[in-house]
């Protein structure tokens, strides 16, 4: 059980021509959490932090997925989730 998620992107260096950055977690083709930044100044940052009760069953598994538009610049991507397992 996916109990709760977090996501962060920081923009570190700036980018010669700006584009669209995505961090998104996902069970399946359900989106959990998914974030977008177009903002090119150092230190500009977005996040996101939601407590939910996502179940998990046998073979599934969370995709953890970052893109970035930019070119060149540079962004740190961050993505946690916390997850519980209960054995029979």
């Amino acid at each position: 059980m996916v109990m709760s998620c977090f996501s962060e992107m920081v923009r570190k260096t700036a980018a010669t021509t700006v584009g669209t950055s995505y961090a998104i977690v996902r069970r399946a083709a359900a989106y959990l959490i998914g974030l977008s930044m177009r903002k090119n100044t150092v230190g500009d940052q977005v996040n996101e932090a939601i407590g939910i009760n996502a179940l998990l069953l046998t073979g599934q598994a969370l995709d953890l997925v970052t893109a970035d538009g930019s070119t060149a610049g540079t962004i740190d991507y961050e993505i946690d989730a916390h997850i519980v397992e209960f054995n029979a």
